[in-house]
């Protein structure tokens, strides 16, 4: 995870990328592994991460999931130089560091530094005005806010509609050092663009088919390819998020004119859904056709107030 590494003030943050035939070399200019980062590769469980620092994973299982693509990893960084090789003697393998002896050529050798910089910037409002606090179908949504983001690659400008909140976690669904976690929820503008993630927690996680896609604080899979079904922190935010997508639908007149785009169906994208994420389907599906009328009013252009369904609170 490059984004949450240590810099050095004086030099402008790089990661290269190199896949050959034979490897795949990642490497950036961070201040290096500490002793403690080296303890929690070689342990279960344990990270220097935390919640607090916004860092993507505290999970103590990132590193572990690398083993899904290799079965010898190797870390160089300043004087630490260390592999694994799985399948090893035994488990323990997995956890076992191996010191490197001869550093590889793919490594020693210089090459020339190219630099890719993806540009983010807020480009204007969107319909939904800003919200400190709504209730609406027994959710809780606090600092409610969108904005319109371009984004700039070198594959040209995508235009989405982002949408940001926090909700309270209760204590009864996870202990948690800060009682609030935010949802994130974006849906792309340009009507060709194609999504190939729709699950985030901070990196991508999996494909489901939406025309949308939501980044939350969910407890992953070893991995990393799909969120944990049976941890019920997870149900929460995703029962959170069906509530959300249609309070976003009912209440940006932008989002409301392309409703068939957005909505996602069981039947049309039930190859890449377990029943886990199907409940999710059902849940929008449901509220959608409970408000179907109010949508229908607004959009043949009747004025029609929200509060019989919604909870304002500035």
């Amino acid at each position: 995870n490059a984004e949450d590494n240590t810099y050095d003030c004086t030099i402008v943050p790089c990661l290269r990328i190199e896949l050959n035939h034979d490897y795949i070399l990642l490497s950036n200019n961070e201040q290096g592994l500490r002793a403690t980062d080296v303890l929690a590769i070689c342990s279960l469980a344990v990270s220097t991460k935390n919640i607090e620092q916004k860092h993507i994973g505290e999970k103590g299982v990132g590193f572990k999931s690398v083993f899904a693509a290799s079965d010898q990893p190797m870390l160089i960084s300043h004087a630490w130089k260390f592999y694994f090789k799985v399948p090893g003697v035994d488990a323990m393998s997995y956890i076992t560091p191996l010191w490197v002896e001869n550093i590889p050529e793919c490594i020693s050798n210089r090459r020339e530094e190219k630099i890719i910089i993806i540009e983010k910037q807020a480009i204007g409002p969107t319909k939904l005005d800003i919200q400190p606090n709504v209730i609406f179908e027994n959710c809780n949504f606090m600092n409610l806010t969108g904005s319109i983001n371009q984004l700039c690659t070198l594959t040209g400008y995508n235009t989405f509609r982002v949408y940001a909140c926090n909700v309270d976690v209760p204590s009864s669904i996870e202990q948690r050092r800060t009682p609030t976690t935010l949802l994130i929820m974006a849906f792309p503008c340009e009507k060709d663009y194609y999504l190939t993630r729709n699950v985030y927690t901070g990196l991508p996680v999996c494909d489901l088919g939406f025309n949308f896609m939501f980044n939350a604080d969910f407890h992953l899979v070893t991995s990393r390819e799909n969120v944990r079904e049976n941890v019920q922190f997870n149900a929460y935010l995703r029962d959170n998020l069906a509530v959300l997508f249609v309070y976003l639908i009912l209440n940006d007149s932008d989002l409301r004119k392309d409703i068939s785009r957005y909505c996602p169906s069981s039947d049309t994208h039930q190859v890449k859904h377990s029943s886990w994420w199907l409940v999710m389907i059902d849940r929008i599906n449901a509220l959608i056709t409970k408000y179907l009328s109010v949508l229908f009013d607004i959009k043949t252009g009747e004025h029609v107030h929200l509060k019989h369904m919604i909870q304002y609170n500035p």
